[in-house]
């Protein structure tokens, strides 16, 4: 739901692809966007581990944006999911940097910021592609 949800109502020419584990959140995402006719987005019931695994979708994402999450355990499907142009987008608490090897990515930027009324500091970090030399 979050980020995507909040992006496609200010960029309703999007498409997305919502993924949510809890079948009652997809529930919940389901509803919200059907009540808000939203078109080009759909909630899938699935964990990025297995979603990532399915032929249909690799390769298929031009920005893939996610929050909280164990990045490491997630680079398979990330590179997997990532159109050759695309871009990973993380949501998270503290920068990136060179906490452990990206495999096949690499960071482009990282953007700190501070959340309004004392609620602490928050980085996105943008990873592309390495570039094949």
């Amino acid at each position: 739901g979050f980020p995507g949800l909040p992006l496609k109502l200010m960029h309703p020419e999007l498409d997305m692809t919502l993924l949510e584990p809890s079948q009652k959140k997809t529930a919940f995402l389901r509803h919200v966007i059907g009540t808000l006719e939203l078109d080009h987005i759909v909630a899938i019931p699935r964990r990025m581990e297995v979603f990532s695994r399915d032929p249909i979708y690799q390769a298929g994402f031009t920005h893939i944006i996610t929050r909280a999450v164990n990045v490491a355990s997630l680079l398979s499907c990330f590179i997997s999911l990532l159109s050759q142009s695309g871009v990973v987008i993380l949501c998270r608490a503290r920068l990136l940097e060179n906490e452990f090897p990206l495999d096949g990515l690499q960071i482009r930027r990282e953007i700190a910021y501070t959340l309004p009324m004392g609620y602490g500091s928050r980085v996105l970090t943008i990873l592309e592609r390495k570039s094949r030399s």
